[in-house]
């Protein structure tokens, strides 16, 4: 459960922006229970004369939300929280065990992957087939099924058996059909980190231009990250119950500052879902090329300006306030010319907590990747913090490269670095604060 010492925010808040009047999306207290009961007998008396079962499961307490055209909101939570409950049946694809819930327009939904696809019909035949599933009429079917073709990029494997199609595949056909023409709106959960790198862009920058027409978000993802960038709401889900309802910086704020607990997961407050991999392997490299996305070559560490390398497994010693640290990072260009990215650094304590995070996004500073010679070529960028202010302990660095809005991760790479601080004075804490004493 829970720990007392987290502040609980009613069910019933509502989201701003929304009434009864305008809501693509209402639900008025609504829940969802299910019933534990085994006997397929007693299961059957209960379906069939509304007995209450003598056992269930709360997977969604009663909870009250409004989404206004436009509005996006994101919802955050452990496995098991009551995200995906909430998503289906706000989809439709489940009916609430109490409650009333109200949808204006069409609404278009990316649960799971393949849903409403036949494996045996090719990728044309599923677009006509599940057509109708998505809110769309024969009539547009036909007449945006060249645009949904075009969309997926799927080329001729359209006309190839969905078995065939990999899971990436699949979710740029499902994702074409969904956002072919503008629904009132639009549930995603988790389903575009299938994706590649260039589609899983192209799909976000259709998601925004969905948003700038009007079309209403409602978006599961376990990356806090993810969820500050694209909405502005954030519900934060509990073992079935709202903790807060409120705007999207306070509530990942608050669900970070839980994972921080003892009783929360011991993976750390990153709000990013980090992969461990190695810089520079083969492998990184060939995928990042065939995605047409920039990929980072190698990461490095100077102090005071002399190369230490890449000293993950062997952490080398920086004095507190006396010595520069320097963080080099090379990324290599693919053959296409692919515009510019983001670059974003996360330190870590040895407790898994960031300590800090910046990236070239806030500092106004963008990596560009531009390649107009069509060859492979290098961009090195350099972050150096002078006379470094973290104090004594053992730290650990994450580089993530971003596309050009800081929204999709090209590359991610976890503990790519690490080091200690050591310090010559009596001072306690993180870091070295710089201040200033005055007297009257």
């Amino acid at each position: 459960m829970v720990s007392e010492s987290v502040t609980k925010v009613t069910n019933h808040a509502l989201l701003p922006g929304a009434s009864d009047s305008d809501a693509v999306f209402s639900a008025q207290e609504v829940s969802k229970t299910y019933s534990l009961t085994r006997s397929p007998i007693r299961r059957l008396a209960e379906n069939l004369f509304a007995r209450p079962p003598r056992e269930s499961k709360e997977a969604l307490a009663p909870i009250t939300l409004r989404l206004a055209p436009g509005q996006s909101v994101g919802l955050i939570g452990k496995n098991g929280a009551g995200k995906s409950t909430l998503l289906q049946i706000a989809a439709g694809v489940i009916a609430p065990s109490r409650g009333i819930v109200k949808k204006t327009g069409r609404i278009a939904a990316l649960l799971e992957l393949g849903a409403g696809l036949l494996p045996d019909l090719t990728g044309r035949e599923n677009i006509r087939f599940a057509g109708p599933l998505w809110g769309l009429t024969a009539k547009e079917i036909e007449s945006d099924l060249p645009k949904i073709i075009a969309f997926s990029e799927l080329g001729n494997a359209i006309d190839l058996p969905l078995r065939t199609y990999s899971s990436g595949m699949v979710v740029r056909l499902a994702f074409s059909m969904a956002t072919a023409t503008q629904p009132a709106l639009l549930i995603i959960d988790e389903a575009l980190s299938v994706g590649d790198g260039v589609f899983a862009q192209k799909s976000f920058d259709r998601i925004m231009e969905l948003k700038k027409q009007g079309t209403s978000l409602l978006f599961c993802s376990h990356s806090l990250y993810q969820v500050e960038m694209l909405c502005e709401q954030a519900i934060w889900l509990h073992e079935g119950r709202c903790m807060q309802m409120a705007d999207a910086a306070s509530v990942c704020r608050a669900y970070r500052n839980f994972l921080d607990r003892p009783q929360g997961t011991q993976a750390g407050p990153a709000s990013l879902t980090l992969i461990n991999t190695q810089a520079g392997t083969p492998a990184n490299k060939q995928k990042a090329l065939e995605s047409a996305a920039p990929s980072i070559e190698s990461i490095t560490l100077l102090r005071n300006n002399a190369l230490i390398g890449n000293v993950a497994h062997a952490p080398e010693v920086f004095i507190s306030r006396q010595d520069d640290l320097a963080i080099r990072i090379q990324i290599r260009h693919p053959q296409v010319n692919s515009g510019s990215a983001q670059l974003a650094i996360l330190i870590k304590d040895d407790a898994n907590r960031v300590i800090s995070s910046l990236s070239t996004l806030n500092d106004g500073f963008t990596v560009s990747t531009a390649n107009h010679a069509g060859l492979l070529e290098q961009t090195e960028l350099t972050l150096t913090f002078k006379s470094l202010s973290l104090l004594k302990g053992q730290y650990r660095i994450d580089v993530i490269l971003m596309c050009d809005r800081a929204i999709r991760f090209i590359e991610t790479i976890a503990d790519a670095l690490s080091f200690e601080v050591t310090q010559t004075d009596k001072e306690i804490g993180v870091v070295s604060l710089p201040h200033e004493w005055t007297q009257r």
